[in-house]
């Protein structure tokens, strides 16, 4: 008796394993649409049913070496760091560092590229 319920259930497992693919397929179809354009991971999780979703990207970023990542200017807490224009990351590139927004207003209206700053060793 045992062991034909657990054939039963060796057989029956593998089905619902695919069922389980397939609905996180359709659930997740535009999710993993959209992240497909826009060049993301995607790792399924859960038997097909949960899914993570990364950005490569995240690996070009890198702390704020002046403001050590806060994002406020070691000088004058009430300034944002010049270095990353208050967002304490910089992106990794093969030119060396630059800040994560590309263009930044000045207090009197300027705008300018963003800077690229050689790595500290």
């Amino acid at each position: 008796m045992f062991t034909t319920v657990t054939q039963r259930i060796q057989r029956i497992l593998p089905w619902l394993e695919r069922q389980a693919r397939r609905a996180g397929s359709v659930l997740f179809a535009g999710s993993d649409q959209h992240a497909l354009i826009h060049g993301w991971e995607i790792t399924q999780r859960g038997g097909g049913l949960s899914r993570t979703y990364r950005d490569p990207r995240f690996d070009q970023l890198s702390r704020c070496y002046q403001c050590g990542g806060t994002g406020v200017s070691r000088h004058s807490a009430l300034r944002s760091c010049f270095i990353c224009w208050g967002t304490g990351r910089l992106i990794e590139t093969s030119n060396g560092l630059r800040a994560c927004s590309g263009t930044r207003t000045g207090r009197r209206g300027r705008t300018g590229p963003a800077a690229v700053h050689e790595r500290a060793s």
